[in-house]
């Protein structure tokens, strides 16, 4: 092991450290086998391992194999805890992940077999900023990487330059689980030993606290700070004065070592490397979303209007759009639908999986799992006296005007019916037939109905049912559905899909009649995530986690095998895509980048029609849909660290932005008359559910959650939503 005084700085702009002592017992092993592999060669020692070119006869090709030190056999557990973590790293498949091929164990030597790579690393960029347009590109490939094996439960723990591979300009990252199986340390503290590299540690991972996903997150901030301008934000002559300052010191602003640096991509970089996991992006394609925009935001135009305010609109001011005949491309994209697949073969693809597996508790309610029950001592008079109170009225103005975007074409449905046994059949709904883009003249909504909210009720996610009088929350006899997220009512109202949290009792994809029927399955793979209704009920589509992200579509009745889903696909790609919704004129509409145009350059909100899977730009931000009916679609954006509401008349493109608040307003869901827009906001000081009428852009405050039933957990927004229905 090396001594906490052996590191050093290499050009002030990051560690560089000796060869370990043990490198001659490494040096050794050339011309010896392990297992079938010859070793060649020796390519070079890390802090946990040392690496070896090898031949592999069988298959006649090169190799790379990782080995590991001797001394770590001695540890109690180490073979178990090696093979253990072996087969876990083994199953991360993804396109930025240096892929193993092989492990074993021959004496006192552990090793890993991975695809050899003759190039170079990232470290050997660093030194000096790169373009900005290159670093989110690469923040891209490493943030899809990372969330892939977030998904999995692996956290790298030690996320640096040096693990990750150059192949020309695409990234490969290795290492994962190394820190974990050898419980050896590259930094030492005086309360023990800790995983990392300390030009690169979290705060947590510095103090030896327990870690999460997040810990990654930070590390490719630093990663990120580095490559913007071409030094770390902590240096030091020793471990443990760097260590000290990932802890207690705040970085210097990236804009004063690059004074040309947009404040927009500063803010996005010191948010990736917070002291405070909580303060940090929740997952590495938030902040790939984050970065990408701020970057597009600074180098060209933006196509809306953000915090100036500006008058407000009366209804006869807002521009009536006549029905579309063909799809006109948005001003900012290409013809997609046209495009042809890149001729070399791999696609950049930032998003990848994300999403860290969330361990949830069992319902709290001895052991009553995933159905609509009302409270204890609950009693049908009760429950129709509760109220909250009287909604509260407020006046608002847009802050935004329309801005044209993108048209596309609306089309009918075409599913065939295919009712689910013993749920209420799907009513008929007219088909939408080019709804105007927005009205010229509106009566004042009546607010009613029911919304499908989701909340935290300690670990556990819950959807509460409830009217606008909060009786189904706050009353005496609340009414949720236990692990549970995602809600979406089908548009007749009679019945209710949800995503069922894989810890929970019952997982994959659940439906309910809307009054609280027992759930009957519909899927059961774990990470189905947006579970959304066609516009006549027969089908469902949904995002698969597991498989990178992937669109799916199956009837809406029990999938029994994979021969029951149907992969969709652009341009013969199959569509990875987040915060699905499906509008009722039959376009699927969710956030993603262009992978069917062989690059994920191209991200933001994109309409496809379902049947010929045409796409559509509708914008180039990192916002995601919530809700779309009646030809207008709801989506919220991350602003200067809180959410917003915007609105998009489909069939136009023309977008408003709803709210602009230092409050956080999100989870907006459209009236079934497409008359309003309920949200959650804390504008008042406490979460509530408000409306915002689209007329007169009137705002109602309707109840407020009681913290002691239901908690609005913001962090997770991102992968929520809420539904309205009659």
């Amino acid at each position: 092991m090396w001594k906490e005084g052996d590191w050093g700085i290499k050009h002030g702009a990051q560690l560089r450290r000796p060869a370990p002592v043990w490198k001659e017992e490494f040096v050794s092993l050339i011309g010896q086998t392990l297992g079938q592999y010859q070793i060649v060669e020796f390519i070079g020692a890390g802090g946990m391992a040392s690496v070896y070119k090898a031949y592999q006869s069988s298959l006649d090709r090169h190799v790379a194999i990782k080995v590991l030190p001797a001394q770590h056999a001695l540890t109690p557990g180490y073979k178990e805890r090696f093979i253990q973590e072996a087969r876990a790293v083994a199953q991360l498949s993804h396109p930025n992940i240096l892929p193993i091929y092989d492990f074993g164990l021959e004496g006192d030597l552990s090793y890993f077999v991975m695809k050899y790579v003759p190039d170079h690393t990232l470290a050997d960029l660093m030194g000096q900023p790169l373009d900005l347009i290159r670093v989110s590109h690469i923040v891209g490939q490493l943030a899809g990487a990372l969330d892939h094996a977030h998904a999995k439960g692996i956290v790298h723990r030690d996320v640096k330059p040096s693990n990750m591979l150059l192949e020309g300009d695409w990234l490969l990252l290795t290492d994962f689980g190394l820190a974990k199986i050898t419980e050896a340390s590259t930094v030492i503290t005086s309360t023990g030993h800790i995983f990392g590299t300390p030009a690169y540690v979290s705060p947590e991972q510095a103090e030896g606290l327990p870690l999460d996903h997040r810990t990654d997150i930070y590390s490719l901030g630093i990663v990120m700070y580095e490559m913007v301008v071409g030094r770390v934000p902590f240096e030091g002559s020793t471990a443990m004065r760097i260590i000290n300052k990932h802890i207690h010191e705040l970085p210097p602003p990236p804009s004063t070592l690059r004074p040309d640096l947009p404040a927009v991509v500063e803010q996005v970089m010191l948010k990736a490397i917070a002291k405070k996991p909580e303060d940090r992006y929740f997952r590495a394609l938030d902040l790939t979303i984050a970065l990408r925009e701020a970057v597009e935001s600074a180098s060209r135009p933006k196509h809306r209007i953000d915090k100036p305010a500006m008058p407000a609109l009366r209804p006869e001011e807002i521009p009536a759009q006549p029905p579309v005949a063909r799809a006109v491309p948005p001003l900012e994209a290409k013809a997609v639908a046209a495009a042809s697949p890149p001729k070399q073969g791999r696609p950049f693809s930032y998003f990848g999986l994300s999403l860290l597996v969330v361990i949830l508790l069992l319902s709290l309610i001895g052991g009553a799992f995933f159905f609509f029950t009302p409270g204890e001592g609950a009693d049908e008079s009760a429950l129709a006296a509760a109220t909250s109170g009287s909604p509260t009225p407020a006046a608002v103005s847009p802050t935004s005007t329309p801005t044209h975007l993108a048209t596309a074409t609306p089309v009918s449905p075409t599913a065939s019916p295919m009712p689910t046994a013993t749920l209420p059949a799907a009513t008929a709904l007219p088909t939408a037939t080019s709804p105007a883009a927005a009205p010229t003249s509106l009566s004042a909504p009546s607010i009613s109905g029911t919304l499908a909210i989701p909340v935290k009720v300690g670990p556990e996610f819950k959807v509460f049912l409830t009217g606008f009088d909060g009786a189904g929350i706050n009353g005496p006899a609340p009414v949720s559905l236990g692990n549970a997220r995602q809600p979406m009512f089908r548009r007749d109202g009679q019945a209710i899909v949800v995503n069922g949290t894989e810890t929970g009792a019952l997982r994959g994809i659940f439906v309910t009649d809307s009054q609280g029927g027992g759930p009957q399955p519909l899927n059961d793979r774990g990470e189905a995530f947006w579970p959304v209704w066609s516009p006549d009920g027969t089908q469902l589509s949904f995002v698969d986690l597991d498989k990178g992200r992937t669109v799916f579509r199956q009837n809406s009745q029990l999938a029994k095998s994979e021969a029951d889903y149907t992969q969709v696909q652009i341009n013969n790609v199959n569509l990875t895509a987040n915060n699905l919704v499906w509008s009722d004129d039959n376009r699927l509409i969710f956030q993603g980048c262009a992978d069917w145009l062989g690059q994920s350059g191209e991200c933001g909100i994109w309409a496809a029609d379902a049947a010929t899977l045409e796409p559509v730009r509708l914008t180039s931000n990192g916002g995601l849909p919530t809700d779309a009916r009646n030809g207008l679609l709801t989506y919220m954006l991350a602003e200067d660290g809180d959410w917003e509401i915007y609105l998009i008349w489909l069939n136009s493109g023309e977008s408003l932005k709803l709210t602009d608040n230092t409050s956080q307003d999100g989870l907006a869901a459209l009236a079934p008359d497409g008359q309003s827009v309920a949200y959650v906001s804390d504008e008042s000081g406490s979460w509530a559910v408000w409306t915002i009428t689209l007329s007169d852009k009137q705002k109602q405050k309707w109840f407020e959650f009681d913290p002691q039933r239901a908690t609005i957990d913001v962090n997770n927004w991102s992968e929520e939503r809420m539904s309205w229905t009659h």
